[in-house]
């Protein structure tokens, strides 16, 4: 029994391992993206103040006639 438990400790340590590595990359892809992001952000918020103008510039040509 002290053997089956220390091969599954054994087991559990290295799929514990594999996590931490994995974990690892894609914290380091996430970093790599950051910029990206906000970027597309900056780009989200322009394009919101865009379509707000528009819909102001609509509704002023509409009372215009």
């Amino acid at each position: 029994m002290n053997n089956c438990t220390m091969e599954k400790f054994q087991q559990m340590t290295q799929i514990t391992r594999e996590i931490q590595e994995e974990n690892c990359h894609l914290n380091n892809r996430y970093q790599q993206l950051i910029p990206k992001l906000e970027i597309i952000d900056k780009l989200d918020r322009k394009v919101t103040r865009l379509e707000t103008m528009a819909y102001a510039i609509d509704a002023y040509s509409k009372r215009l006639g």
